[in-house]
């Protein structure tokens, strides 16, 4: 997340309203964006989701209803890996966490507000869950 997000909003309210807006915009990349920085989603005034990340493709091993990308960002001299994860409702439940060569950051899985995740799994027409990993500098992407 960059820039300066307003959270004042009840639980839930967050993602109700602007999870949509992300997910759209992640089903419109193409494989042409494949390995180029994207401008990332503008939630609110100066509050961006995946502002400048390089978006590295679809996640495989999903079903037909559940969607998972992936994304690398920098931040300084730190690079993290971000999987953005969610289910269509008559999808199945998935585990979002999936394997991290650095080290995960907090709880490891958050909702779009910020929130760790609590569960698990995402669930079919919950929100939508992203991971975030830190990279050792080594494993430059």
């Amino acid at each position: 997340m960059s820039g300066t997000c307003s959270y004042d909003y009840e639980v839930g309210q967050y993602e109700e309203k602007f999870d949509p807006k992300v997910t759209n915009y992640l089903v419109s990349l193409d494989e042409s964006a494949i390995e180029k920085k994207i401008t990332g989603v503008e939630l609110q005034e100066n509050c961006y989701f995946l502002k400048n990340a390089t978006y590295k493709g679809k996640l495989a091993n999903y079903s037909d209803k559940a969607h998972g990308y992936k994304f690398y960002e920098v931040e300084g001299k730190k690079i993290y890996e971000i999987n953005v994860v969610w289910v269509e409702k008559g999808g199945k439940k998935t585990e979002p966490l999936l394997s991290c060569s650095g080290k995960w950051l907090a709880c490891g899985a958050f909702s779009l507000s910020g929130e760790c995740a609590t569960s698990k799994y995402v669930y079919p027409g919950s929100f939508l869950v992203y991971t975030l990993c830190e990279l050792n500098n080594d494993k430059n992407p």
